[in-house]
């Protein structure tokens, strides 16, 4: 087999995680932005404001970067799993046209 189920699982026990992280940067962000919202709201001449918006930028980026490492990850497991199936059916139909074994008695 060209790869092992092992190698499948960890590849799919990475995409889990990758999507986890994904899910609460998602969640990071949008709670930052609304801190953000808050702060302008509250004071829009505020020299701080600025900052937070630079960070907030970088953590979409991020959360931006990660959803794309995350849907790599989804098409690098499809692909294993897609070989290992290819690599298993040729490997039942080579099983089939082997001639079949007659087991012969030994009598002496």
């Amino acid at each position: 087999m060209p790869l092992s189920t092992s190698t499948l699982n960890a590849l799919q026990k990475v995409g889990a995680a990758a999507f986890t992280a994904e899910e609460r940067l998602k969640k990071d962000v949008q709670e930052y932005a609304e801190r953000v919202h808050a702060a302008i709201a509250k004071n829009p001449y505020s020299l701080g404001n600025d900052t937070l918006i630079e960070n907030w930028k970088v953590a979409a980026r991020l959360a931006h970067t990660l959803m794309g490492i995350e849907k790599e990850l989804n098409e690098v497991y499809q692909v294993a799993s897609q070989l290992i199936l290819h690599w298993q059916r040729r490997h039942d139909q080579r099983a089939k046209k082997l001639p079949k074994r007659q087991c012969r008695s030994k009598s002496r």
